[in-house]
């Protein structure tokens, strides 16, 4: 991954994937001393930012620095109330010369813009999609090739949407039972009946024939 070097004092770094960011944060913290880095983040399973936990992240601007500079990072600031966002804003407007202020974000929108206009803003690009498995492409083309179900079953615990992706590739119709499939999949905790609706939506569509 190229990092680019925090020379400026407020960064807003923007990307969908949380995971990603805080890799690319993490990574830009190796150049501070461990007891310079500073980080703000929700309290246990919160879903925001509180103002409260702004007060003693703001106030450690103020403290002297065991390196040569700070770094203060808010792992999401986009789930920050906007009240948390006015105090960091007042922090980010008049910083001390050593230090370093990394703001990340997965939805910018939410964002203040009074607080971007302050910021270098950095759209990290989201991270390539894993692979899947040889096992799971190899179920996956072979799942393509059956023609009943009885033909199909061995292979459905195998095979991973990635995977059946790329083995069904131009063809229109399968790729859009596999987006509904997908959406099934997210909407429903239990598998199992995301795996018969998609052996339903196969029948439907005479891609496989019943015995």
């Amino acid at each position: 991954m190229k990092k680019t070097k925090l020379i400026s004092q407020s960064y807003l770094m923007t990307c969908p994937d949380g995971t990603h960011l805080m890799e690319v944060a993490r990574i830009h913290a190796r150049d501070f001393n461990p007891a310079d880095v500073f980080w703000l983040a929700p309290i246990d399973d919160a879903k925001s930012i509180q103002v409260e936990q702004t007060q003693e992240w703001s106030q450690r601007v103020h403290f002297g620095a065991v390196g040569d500079r700070k770094l203060f990072i808010i792992t999401d600031t986009s789930i920050m109330t906007p009240a948390a966002q006015n105090k960091i804003l007042k922090t980010i407007e008049e910083p001390r010369p050593n230090t370093v202020f990394l703001l990340l974000a997965t939805d910018p929108s939410r964002v203040l813009s009074t607080i971007k206009s302050r910021c270098i803003q950095i759209q990290i690009p989201p991270p390539p999609p894993t692979p899947p498995s040889q096992e799971a492409l190899d179920a996956a083309n072979a799942l393509i090739r059956c023609k009943t179900l009885d033909e199909m079953l061995p292979h459905i615990p195998l095979i991973t949407l990635p995977a059946l992706t790329i083995a069904s590739g131009n063809n229109y119709n399968l790729l859009k039972i596999l987006s509904d499939i997908q959406r099934n999949i997210q909407a429903n905790a239990n598998p199992t009946n995301a795996l018969d609706l998609f052996i339903i939506q196969l029948l439907k569509q005479n891609y496989i024939n019943t015995p």
